[in-house]
Protein backbone atom coordinates (compact mmCIF):
# COMPACT_ATOMS: atom_id res chain seq x y z
CA UNK A 1 0.00 0.00 0.00
CA UNK A 2 0.98 3.20 -0.79
CA UNK A 3 0.12 6.33 0.42
CA UNK A 4 0.81 10.30 -1.54
CA UNK A 5 0.02 13.48 -0.51
CA UNK A 6 -2.02 15.45 -3.82
CA UNK A 7 -3.68 18.55 -4.45
CA UNK A 8 -7.48 17.68 -5.21
CA UNK A 9 -7.90 20.10 -7.26
CA UNK A 10 -4.95 19.03 -9.72
CA UNK A 11 -3.78 15.11 -8.79
CA UNK A 12 -1.73 14.34 -11.87
CA UNK A 13 -3.12 11.13 -11.21
CA UNK A 14 -4.60 9.13 -14.59
CA UNK A 15 -7.88 9.60 -16.17
CA UNK A 16 -10.23 6.49 -15.28
CA UNK A 17 -7.54 5.55 -12.22
CA UNK A 18 -10.20 4.87 -9.55
CA UNK A 19 -13.39 2.61 -9.19
CA UNK A 20 -14.26 4.85 -5.96
CA UNK A 21 -12.94 7.51 -4.24
CA UNK A 22 -13.69 8.17 -0.64
CA UNK A 23 -13.50 12.07 0.41
CA UNK A 24 -13.93 11.93 4.57
CA UNK A 25 -14.24 15.18 6.19
CA UNK A 26 -12.00 17.11 4.08
CA UNK A 27 -14.30 18.52 1.32
CA UNK A 28 -15.47 21.39 3.24
CA UNK A 29 -11.75 22.64 3.37
CA UNK A 30 -11.93 22.87 -0.26
CA UNK A 31 -12.86 26.47 -1.54
CA UNK A 32 -13.39 25.56 -5.35
CA UNK A 33 -15.80 22.99 -5.27
CA UNK A 34 -17.25 23.07 -8.67
CA UNK A 35 -12.77 21.77 -9.35
CA UNK A 36 -12.89 20.02 -7.05
CA UNK A 37 -15.80 17.10 -8.36
CA UNK A 38 -14.53 17.77 -11.74
CA UNK A 39 -10.92 16.65 -10.65
CA UNK A 40 -12.88 13.32 -8.60
CA UNK A 41 -14.81 13.13 -11.83
CA UNK A 42 -11.89 12.20 -14.07
CA UNK A 43 -10.45 10.57 -11.99
CA UNK A 44 -13.00 7.95 -11.53
CA UNK A 45 -13.82 4.72 -14.17
CA UNK A 46 -16.20 6.12 -16.38
CA UNK A 47 -18.77 3.45 -16.31
CA UNK A 48 -18.94 2.28 -12.61
CA UNK A 49 -16.91 5.14 -11.42
CA UNK A 50 -18.22 6.11 -7.72
CA UNK A 51 -17.29 9.36 -5.02
CA UNK A 52 -18.49 8.76 -1.12
CA UNK A 53 -18.85 12.41 -0.05
CA UNK A 54 -19.17 12.45 3.60
CA UNK A 55 -18.50 16.60 4.77
CA UNK A 56 -19.47 18.86 7.68
CA UNK A 57 -21.85 21.63 6.10
CA UNK A 58 -24.47 24.15 6.69
CA UNK A 59 -28.44 23.66 6.98
CA UNK A 60 -29.94 24.14 3.88
CA UNK A 61 -32.00 27.17 3.10
CA UNK A 62 -31.93 30.58 5.08
CA UNK A 63 -29.57 31.14 8.54
CA UNK A 64 -30.49 33.13 11.33
CA UNK A 65 -28.19 36.26 11.59
CA UNK A 66 -26.25 34.33 14.80
CA UNK A 67 -25.93 31.01 13.03
CA UNK A 68 -24.32 32.98 10.00
CA UNK A 69 -21.98 34.60 12.32
CA UNK A 70 -20.89 31.72 14.28
CA UNK A 71 -20.12 29.93 10.67
CA UNK A 72 -18.06 32.92 9.67
CA UNK A 73 -15.99 32.91 13.36
CA UNK A 74 -15.88 29.02 13.11
CA UNK A 75 -14.41 29.44 9.13
CA UNK A 76 -12.16 32.35 9.67
CA UNK A 77 -10.94 29.99 13.41
CA UNK A 78 -10.28 27.12 11.11
CA UNK A 79 -9.30 28.42 8.11
CA UNK A 80 -12.54 26.89 6.05
CA UNK A 81 -14.01 28.70 3.03
CA UNK A 82 -17.65 29.32 3.38
CA UNK A 83 -19.82 26.82 4.54
CA UNK A 84 -22.48 25.54 1.98
CA UNK A 85 -25.08 22.85 2.55
CA UNK A 86 -25.23 19.36 1.38
CA UNK A 87 -27.95 20.48 -0.64
CA UNK A 88 -25.62 22.32 -3.07
CA UNK A 89 -22.42 20.08 -3.21
CA UNK A 90 -25.71 18.07 -4.60
CA UNK A 91 -26.47 20.85 -7.27
CA UNK A 92 -22.82 20.85 -8.17
CA UNK A 93 -22.66 17.24 -9.35
CA UNK A 94 -24.45 17.28 -12.64
CA UNK A 95 -22.18 19.73 -14.26
CA UNK A 96 -19.06 17.33 -12.90
CA UNK A 97 -20.08 14.76 -14.84
CA UNK A 98 -22.41 13.11 -11.97
CA UNK A 99 -25.80 11.80 -12.10
CA UNK A 100 -27.76 14.13 -10.04
CA UNK A 101 -27.08 12.58 -6.12
CA UNK A 102 -29.52 12.69 -2.85
CA UNK A 103 -27.69 14.10 0.21
CA UNK A 104 -28.55 12.81 3.10
CA UNK A 105 -27.65 14.36 6.67
CA UNK A 106 -25.95 11.59 9.07
CA UNK A 107 -25.79 13.77 11.79
CA UNK A 108 -27.76 11.84 13.95
CA UNK A 109 -25.46 8.65 13.64
CA UNK A 110 -22.38 10.03 14.26
CA UNK A 111 -23.26 12.04 18.01
CA UNK A 112 -22.34 15.27 17.07
CA UNK A 113 -22.83 16.83 20.08
CA UNK A 114 -20.90 14.16 22.27
CA UNK A 115 -17.97 14.20 19.47
CA UNK A 116 -17.61 18.18 19.59
CA UNK A 117 -18.39 18.14 23.83
CA UNK A 118 -15.35 15.59 24.07
CA UNK A 119 -13.18 18.13 22.42
CA UNK A 120 -14.12 20.90 24.60
CA UNK A 121 -14.09 19.15 27.21
CA UNK A 122 -10.42 17.85 26.40
CA UNK A 123 -9.49 20.88 25.56
CA UNK A 124 -10.50 22.34 28.81
CA UNK A 125 -8.08 20.18 30.61
CA UNK A 126 -5.29 21.71 32.70
CA UNK A 127 -2.51 20.14 30.21
CA UNK A 128 -4.30 21.21 27.07
CA UNK A 129 -5.10 24.59 28.34
CA UNK A 130 -1.49 25.44 28.76
CA UNK A 131 -0.74 23.61 25.49
CA UNK A 132 -3.66 25.95 23.69
CA UNK A 133 -2.46 29.26 25.10
CA UNK A 134 1.36 27.90 24.71
CA UNK A 135 0.00 27.83 20.83
CA UNK A 136 -1.50 31.53 21.38
CA UNK A 137 -4.39 33.40 19.76
CA UNK A 138 -4.79 30.02 17.15
CA UNK A 139 -5.27 27.83 20.14
CA UNK A 140 -7.50 29.65 22.26
CA UNK A 141 -9.76 30.49 18.62
CA UNK A 142 -9.21 26.67 17.74
CA UNK A 143 -10.91 25.52 21.18
CA UNK A 144 -13.64 28.33 20.70
CA UNK A 145 -14.68 27.18 17.41
CA UNK A 146 -14.66 23.68 18.59
CA UNK A 147 -17.64 25.19 20.98
CA UNK A 148 -19.16 26.94 18.02
CA UNK A 149 -19.37 23.60 16.50
CA UNK A 150 -21.01 22.00 19.10
CA UNK A 151 -23.53 24.85 19.34
CA UNK A 152 -24.41 24.33 15.84
CA UNK A 153 -25.38 20.83 16.03
CA UNK A 154 -27.56 21.75 19.25
CA UNK A 155 -29.24 24.45 17.21
CA UNK A 156 -29.11 22.39 13.85
CA UNK A 157 -27.24 24.67 11.84
CA UNK A 158 -24.17 22.58 10.90
CA UNK A 159 -25.02 18.54 9.60
CA UNK A 160 -22.70 16.34 8.88
CA UNK A 161 -23.82 15.22 5.17
CA UNK A 162 -23.26 11.97 2.77
CA UNK A 163 -24.04 11.55 -0.26
CA UNK A 164 -22.57 9.30 -3.37
CA UNK A 165 -22.08 10.41 -6.39
CA UNK A 166 -22.25 8.49 -9.54
CA UNK A 167 -20.32 8.65 -12.71
CA UNK A 168 -22.82 9.85 -15.51
CA UNK A 169 -23.29 7.37 -18.50
CA UNK A 170 -23.14 10.82 -20.35
CA UNK A 171 -19.10 11.57 -19.12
Amino acid sequence: TTFEVRNALDSGLADGSFDVVWSLEMAEHIPDRPRFLSEINRMLNKKYGRLALVTWCRKNGMLDFDEEIALNYISEWYNLPRWVSMERWASLAPDAGFKPPTPLDWSENIRPLQFWGDILKTSLEPKNIIGLLAIGDKGVKAGAAAALMGYGFYKDFIVFGAMRLDVSESN
